[in-house]
């Protein structure tokens, strides 16, 4: 999974003009990998609110069944996270260091983007 990730995914600052043909391409690439990833969910909420139950709800479902590590793409969230969910199963986007996991980050940041952008997550929802 990893090599297929690292051939497309760039970070969306680094595109320039490219951005709107990577975001444009940006379903069917995701959606390719989807066979690959066992839960893929974004959520969006409004600067200053509360984070929605919903989120912490579907983790919860999958918490007990699998040795999930909880990906935090905004630093500022990561606080809520780790009270819940302890610092050992929270990532901080902004302290990674391992190569492999920031390319990971990276399609995270990129699907948030492509919600917030796009306002539809239709095609890679799973």
């Amino acid at each position: 999974m990893y090599n297929n990730i690292v051939k497309w995914v760039k970070h969306s600052r680094k595109l320039g003009k490219r951005k709107i043909k990577y975001f444009n391409d940006f379903p069917n690439r995701y959606s390719s990998m989807l066979p690959l990833i066992e839960v893929s969910r974004a959520y969006s909420y409004k600067k200053g609110s509360q984070i929605p139950s919903v989120v912490f709800m579907k983790i919860d479902e999958y918490y007990d069944d699998f040795t999930i590590i909880v990906i935090v793409v905004d630093d500022k969230l990561a606080k809520a996270f780790q009270r819940r969910y302890g610092k050992d199963r929270v990532l901080i986007e902004g302290k990674l260091t391992d190569k492999q996991l920031k390319k990971i980050m990276e399609l995270v940041d990129n699907l948030c983007n492509y919600l917030r952008l796009k306002k539809s997550m239709d095609l890679v929802w799973k």
